[in-house]
């Protein structure tokens, strides 16, 4: 039968034809906090080896359970969890906990004509090396700075903002500012900002100094990081 988007479901793939079947997987309900090891959600540890999926508008993210160290998961987060015959947590699925599913990237430019019925509005923004260019009369909630991309960058649904931090330094998997600290993301992209240009650079180079305005999609209690890095 037909599966609603978002529904989850096993592939089961038979014999030597490799036919796959769908099966669906009852949701499961399970709320509480993981442990600040990261070894525990509620009163179930996670398996050696548990295989964690945090899904976010289509798009998945394979995290480690210690990813989720310290973060309270309330109802409807869990989308689906098995147990092994110990009673650990062998598979978790989330509904858009940590983030790390989305795409992120700069705006480049934005140059808006006109208003109300005739505004024409064109963004050129970066994600990952890759550059984009849409215009139209949409004007997003963003029109400048680190985004967060909702649907796919060639043709997104939205451009939320992501919140600066600036004048800190990089160090080791951190961005440091007065006594605040921010834990980068393991997919950071650094850009190095020259002449008004954006160049993809690498982490190594924010860490040897400048310039340096941090990006973050949402608070680290909640499981936000900072995405973007630019370094003058």
């Amino acid at each position: 039968g037909g599966y609603r988007k978002g529904s989850v479901v096993r592939a089961v793939v038979a014999g030597q034809g490799g036919e796959v079947t769908l099966r669906g997987l009852g949701s499961a309900s399970l709320s509480g906090k993981v442990n600040k090891e990261g070894t525990k959600l509620d009163k179930y540890a996670f398996a050696q080896g548990a295989e964690v999926l945090d899904v976010s508008d289509d798009r998945g993210a394979v995290i480690y359970p210690s990813r989720l160290a310290g973060l309270n998961l309330g109802s409807g987060k869990v989308k689906y969890y098995s147990l092994n015959p110990q009673g650990e947590i062998e598979t978790l699925i989330l509904n858009d906990v940590t983030g790390d599913a989305y795409q992120y990237g700069i705006i480049t430019r934005f140059e808006e004509e006109g208003d109300g019925m005739s505004r024409y509005c064109t963004y050129q923004y970066d994600v990952g090396g890759a550059s984009y260019t849409l215009s139209g009369s949409t004007r997003f909630p963003a029109t400048g700075g680190a985004v967060r991309i909702l649907g796919e960058p060639g043709n997104p649904e939205r451009l939320y903002a992501l919140t600066a931090v600036k004048g800190g330094q990089v160090a080791g998997n951190q961005l440091i500012t007065g006594n605040q600290r921010y834990t980068l993301s393991d997919g950071v992209a650094v850009y190095e900002q020259r002449d008004g240009r954006y160049y993809l650079s690498s982490l190594a180079r924010a860490e040897s100094g400048g310039e340096v305005t941090g990006w973050y999609d949402k608070a680290e209690s909640e499981g936000g990081r900072i995405r973007i890095i630019v370094v003058k």
